[in-house]
């Protein structure tokens, strides 16, 4: 699941998670007490800046649409032809007010979503049936599942995935937040 993370004045952690994941579109408001919000539709309207969702849960991109008369920046750069893909730790500007994108996420168990051919649990060699508790590797260059259960614990079996240098621990925090 991708974030937004948007500041916040007056708190004592400077920034704050927005999770993208139960949304297609987000309009930004360049406002710091509503960095963003709903829009009805998905695509964002006349001199708006939004975010929208394109692809698959777990292998979405998000692009930053802006519209006409909005100067919108991502690192530094202006938002040229109205749009642009966003990569893990962009910086977005707008209007004076800042926010980044990741596309890191925090391992949790969730009911296994299926897939189109079986998949197979890289640590026990089962395939994980459709529903069965189970863990996605955060990382975004892994994404394997493993099981979760009370008879495979195959992501919290050892300190580390079993694919990819990422930690197993559940829950837990970000390992990137913005410097203040």
């Amino acid at each position: 699941m991708a974030v937004l993370w948007v500041r916040q004045e007056d708190a004592e952690v400077p920034w704050g998670v927005v999770a993208l994941d139960a949304h297609e579109g987000l309009v930004l408001t360049g406002d710091p007490t509503q960095p963003v919000r709903r829009p009805r539709n998905a695509e964002p309207g006349e001199g708006q800046v939004g975010l929208l969702r394109h692809g698959a849960a777990g292998r979405e991109e998000w692009v930053l649409v802006a519209g006409a008369g909005r100067r919108a920046r991502v690192n530094g750069v202006p938002v040229c032809l109205g749009m642009r893909v966003l990569a893990h730790k962009d910086e977005i500007a707008l209007e004076g007010q800042r926010a980044f994108f990741s596309t890191e996420r925090v391992a949790k168990v969730e009911p296994f979503p299926g897939a189109e051919r079986k998949v197979f649990c890289p640590r026990c060699k089962l395939e994980i049936k459709t529903g069965t508790p189970a863990v996605q590797c955060p990382n975004p260059e892994c994404r394997l599942w493993h099981h979760e259960t009370a008879e495979l614990n195959c992501w919290t079996y050892t300190p580390q995935c079993s694919s990819c240098p990422q930690e197993t621990r559940l829950g837990g925090d970000y390992r990137w937040i913005p410097e203040a």
